[in-house]
């Protein structure tokens, strides 16, 4: 037992195989209690294998035992804290109930949806105060992410972003029978994103695979689940999205960041000390983040027993309610659903099969169940009062006086200027210039064209060059229809011209940072990829209306550096959108009423990458990459025009924003892509970035704009083998209705692409004319 002032409150825990973090959270409580000001240890308790007596010594308590219901039926217990086993919790808690103790319970309350109501209502029945212990909540780091947001300082929010990531994996049996990851792991950070939304959750889409340890492969459900990623739906059309994996090489990972309408909150891991070591080989902290939950979160811990302890002296309202346990069961249920049935499972799926006979007495109804006689479902988080009765603060029992009656002791994008051609000429030192595309196709002094033009031009742009034996650098796309876009790569493979897609980040020194610790195994084989985009502010009404919408001119460079990171071919793709900035667009079609934008890309191997894109951030131009491995981690960091570091009262951190605009973030990529195009025609070499580049990056953000209307999961077949052609350089899509012509094969994924894609200029070189290195070295006189 411990005094809180007047308050007599005992710890429970209950030793076993599979219980070392139970264990080590009743350290971090019984602990925790210690630094709580004004206790007084008496008694915690220990079952099993690990020596009370010794727990007791510990802790300075005198007082021990080794049954828990000598605890809970204490005369002398106000409170009890159980942080036993998950199974142990729910009956434990209805026993305290029962011999009106008050509660402080680890989560989860119990696995059982209907378990976990009976509960909640054994407490609020018996009134008595429940809290559940969802530690996040109370560390300072998230906690003034939270404060960020209530008070607007980075506005609105749009999306949230979570991952937790252990040091290592638990033990075998610790997995089995947990719940899964979802459960046992997500469950935090399904939870924090509901604390950071202030609001609750709609639906939600999850992915796991088995990277880390394959020994759990062939358990049950999630429980084979060892990486799992989500995208939780709120209202207003913010999304969160969250990744877990039981592996983080480099220490405890645990991080949240929110942007809002007017910036982005973000927290970094927390580290034992400020120290960095600057080597030949390394720059960066001289020790790895903490790495384990009882360093990383003790503060947390602290707060929160203070907390508990608070409501039990002044008589005040938990700050986490049996409720929110009861939702963060639910968050974790339906994703388990949503992973096992690939797709999207709103929240009233899961608690509307709870049904009650009387406040303790609850069933699970099975899905083919007909609803009894006059029986309501829950159809919503705000509908719970169907189910859960009122609480000890929402009402106090008659007679006997409130606790508070025995205890009275107080306690921004830029637009680009539409320069004359003659004028542009001059700038760039061109001593020849014109307004006709079509004079420049022709010349016959002309080798190769780029293409800059609106996307609407591009695809008649590169056949006309490749009719007139120009080869071309075109900017993505190539056209935003998938049959014009085959059309033209295929005109350019029959004329025997190089067409090289300007896909500029594939060039930035940074990403190709991150693409060569993948190549070398830096950090092991890849488990997640993670990049965003957020432009700095929304471009013209103009030009988001008819530019195919967000997916197509925004997030198809994150769609395709998934691809580039990955190394492969993409499987799947599932997207959502919204609109948060520019409230003038929510009437276009489609996705071109987005401003905001969220996707899980399905990869080989069980790899997931997760992308978020907006059109606005306040803060510069954000634009980053996170790649996950089995053996660590590598991120890059937005870019800024100088290191410089400004220390202020009110501020500590870069003296200036990062780069504003594309055209300054990327100027080297561009002049790389440059180099890398005239390299290939001076040396005729393959170009870097293929039609095929362009023609898949192309069909991921089509199906993305899919997986967004329908609410689905999309395979790429699904787009890709709607072209059909006649010919190499006549193509049409078909119609889903369409039945397809007699012996038509339809191109079921990415490697059969051959069947619609001739082979380009580097893959059979054609007979007569010579290459361009053969009129090179004619022209230069080699």
């Amino acid at each position: 037992m411990v005094r809180f002032g007047s308050v007599i409150v005992c710890l429970v825990a209950v030793k076993s195989a599979a219980s070392f973090a139970p264990s080590l959270r009743h350290a971090a409580h019984s602990s925790a209690i210690q630094m709580t000001i004004a206790t007084e240890a008496k008694a915690p308790i220990k079952v099993g294998v690990i020596g009370s007596e010794s727990a007791a010594k510990t802790y300075g308590v005198p007082k021990f035992t080794s049954d828990a219901m000598e605890v809970i039926t204490d005369p002398e217990v106000d409170a009890v804290w159980i942080c036993s086993p998950s199974q142990f919790h729910a009956d434990q808690i209805k026993a305290c109930a029962a011999n009106g103790k008050h509660v402080f319970c680890e989560k989860p309350i119990a696995t059982d949806l209907a378990e976990t109501v009976e509960a909640i209502n054994a407490c609020n029945e018996a009134g008595v105060k429940l809290m559940i212990g969802l530690q996040r909540r109370f560390d300072p780091n998230f906690l003034r992410v939270k404060t960020a947001i209530q008070n607007k300082e980075v506005g609105d929010t749009i999306i949230i972003k979570t991952c937790s990531r252990d040091p290592s994996p638990p033990p075998y049996e610790y997995v089995k029978g947990g719940g899964g990851i979802f459960n046992d792991m997500a469950v935090h950070d399904l939870d924090m994103t509901r604390f950071l939304a202030g609001t609750d959750p709609i639906e939600i889409l999850a992915v796991g695979s088995c990277h880390i340890d394959k020994s759990i492969e062939d358990l049950p459900g999630s429980e084979a689940f060892d990486t799992a990623s989500c995208i939780v739906r709120y209202p207003g059309g913010v999304n969160a999205m969250v990744d877990v994996c039981r592996q983080s090489s480099y220490g405890y990972d645990q991080r949240a960041e929110v942007l809002g309408t007017a910036g982005m909150i973000a927290t970094d891991n927390v580290y034992p000390n400020t120290a960095k070591i600057y080597k030949q080989d390394y720059t960066g902290n001289a020790d790895m983040p903490f790495d384990f939950f009882l360093s990383r979160y003790f503060e947390a811990y602290v707060t929160e027993t203070e907390a508990f302890c608070k409501s039990l002296v002044e008589d005040s309202p938990v700050p986490c309610t049996g409720t929110d346990g009861l939702v963060a069961l639910v968050m974790s249920l339906a994703a388990d659903k949503s992973a096992a049935e690939g797709r999207w499972v709103k929240f009233s799926e899961i608690i509307e099969q709870v049904y009650c006979t009387n406040p303790t007495e609850c069933s699970l109804l099975a899905s083919s169940d007909a609803f009894p006689e006059g029986f309501r479902p829950t159809s919503n988080f705000q509908d719970l009062g169907k189910i859960i009765t009122p609480d000890v603060d929402q009402k106090k029992k008659s007679g006997g006086g409130s606790f508070m009656d025995k205890f009275k002791e107080p306690t921004p994008i830029s637009k680009i200027l539409g320069i004359r051609k003659k004028l542009t000429a001059k700038t760039y030192g061109v001593p020849k210039f014109t307004s006709d595309a079509m004079e420049v196709i022709t010349d016959p002094e002309v080798d190769a064209v780029w293409i800059c033009s609106p996307s609407q031009f591009h695809a008649d742009q590169i056949k006309a060059c490749a009719a007139n034996g120009k080869h071309v650098f075109c900017e993505k796309p190539i056209a935003t229809d998938l049959a014009e876009t085959v059309e033209a790569i295929n005109a350019c493979n029959e004329a025997g011209v190089k067409l090289m897609i300007g896909l500029q980040r594939r060039f930035d020194p940074n990403f190709l940072r991150v693409k060569t610790a993948i190549q070398n195994k830096e950090v092991g084989d890849t488990i997640i990829i993670k990049t965003c985009s957020r432009d700095p502010s929304p471009p013209p009404y103009e030009y988001v209306k008819g530019g195919g919408g967000i997916f197509n001119d925004m997030a198809v460079h994150d769609l395709d550096m998934t691809r580039f990171l990955a190394g492969t071919d993409p499987i799947e793709i599932l997207a959502v959108g919204s609109c948060h900035i520019d409230k003038s667009i929510e009437d276009l079609p489609g996705s071109e009423a987005f401003d905001t934008a969220s996707c899980i890309v399905r990869y080989p191997g069980g790899v997931n990458a997760m992308v978020d894109v907006c059109r606005q951030s306040s803060y510069g131009y954000d634009q980053r990459a996170e790649v996950l491995g089995t053996a660590g981690m590598i991120a890059t960091d937005n870019v800024y025009p100088n290191t410089a570091k400004i220390y202020k009262q009110d501020y500590t951190g870069n003296a200036d924003m990062p780069f504003d605009f594309f055209l300054s973030r990327y100027f080297e990529a561009y002049v790389t892509e440059t180099e890398a195009f005239c390299k290939s025609l001076v040396e005729d070499s393959p170009v870097p970035c293929t039609g095929t580049d362009g023609l898949v990056a192309l069909v991921m953000s089509l199906a993305a704009d899919k997986s967004a209307a329908e609410g689905r999961w999309v395979k790429f077949s699904e787009i890709i083998e709607q072209v059909y052609c006649t010919n190499p350089t006549e193509c049409s899509l078909l119609a889903s209705s369409d039945a397809f012509p007699e012996g038509f094969r339809p191109t079921s994924n990415f490697q059969d692409l051959g069947k619609i894609i001739t082979p380009d200029v580097d893959q059979k070189k054609k007979s007569g004319g010579g290459s361009f290195m053969d009129k090179f070295k004619e022209l230069v006189g080699i």
